[in-house]
């Protein structure tokens, strides 16, 4: 599986402790229904699941735990995953700005 390939490759995971996906969707603005059904928060972090398969991990809630975190993974020949830690209400803001920043080097990728 992925943790027996010499692949460079880091995965990062926002983990907004659920439901901060849904915050953009129009039932959003109706608490007394969003929040049972919708909003789903969860204390579940990644470690443990990347540890029963092998594969490298570290979590950082800090924009500096993260450079660190993403310096030292692209320095690995193998795969890394970087949980970031993040807020319910910074999720949609946070995933718009990695999208754009995956799309430009994905950009300078292409042949």
């Amino acid at each position: 599986l992925l943790s027996q390939q010499a692949v460079p490759l880091t995965v990062v995971i926002l983990n907004n402790a659920g439901g901060g996906i849904f915050r953009s969707l129009p039932i959003a603005q109706f608490p007394d229904i969003f929040s049972p059904y919708f909003d789903t928060p969860h204390p579940h972090r990644f470690g443990l699941i990347c540890q029963g398969f092998g594969l490298d991990y570290t979590q950082a809630s800090t924009r500096d735990a993260f450079t660190v975190a993403y310096k030292n993974a692209q320095a690995r020949s193998c795969p890394t995953i970087i949980e970031v830690i993040t807020g319910a209400d910074e999720h949609a803001p946070l995933a718009a700005r990695m999208t754009a920043a995956a799309r430009e080097v994905a950009g300078t990728l292409v042949l």
